[in-house]
């Protein structure tokens, strides 16, 4: 009765409709798991602040631990776990650098999801369009973005923050 052309299209229908059903019950299920992870975050010292052509830049160095381990499940694709310098300037009334970074992939969670990394020289340095770090207060905090097989990216804040002052005058 039916073409071969129609029962193929009815299988094709089919198997599309159980992996999209599949999909969203492992998108779902996701969200089952503790998303909170430990971390920390600490200056250990304010290196080479100097004027650079009218900005400001400094090398800042910093102790950074986390534990990702509770991130993964069989959704994760690979956790991306940055640490940012936030700031006010009369300019600008939010400022948000990223001196380090690391990404942490899901077949390598067993030797780089549990860190705790001590002097760490930032990757990139905490530079201000303009003069305003100097007798200025910073922020430090760790922030992660959890990459799933399927579904939503989610960005978080953790809740380690360390603050610190930057010194009125140059070093370099």
């Amino acid at each position: 009765m039916h073409t071969w052309g129609t029962r193929a299209n009815a299988v094709v229908y089919f198997a599309i409709t159980v992996l999209m059903v599949a999909l969203g019950c492992n998108v779902l299920s996701g969200y089952l798991f503790d998303k909170n992870i430990n971390s920390s975050v600490q200056l250990v010292k304010i290196e080479n602040f100097r004027k650079d052509r009218n900005n400001d830049k400094a090398q800042i160095i910093f102790n950074v631990a986390a534990d990702l381990t509770p991130l993964f499940n069989w959704n994760t694709r690979e956790v991306f776990i940055y640490v940012v310098a936030e700031y006010e300037t009369k300019s600008h009334k939010k400022n948000a650098v990223v001196l380090w970074d690391q990404i942490v992939f899901y077949s390598d969670k067993e030797k780089t999801a549990k860190f705790n990394l001590t002097n760490v020289v930032g990757e990139y340095p905490l530079s201000d369009v303009g003069t305003g770090l100097a007798n200025n207060k910073v922020k430090l905090s760790v922030h992660y973005n959890t990459i799933p097989i399927t579904g939503l990216l989610s960005w978080t804040t953790t809740t380690s923050r360390n603050s610190f002052s930057f010194p009125s005058k140059y070093t370099k």
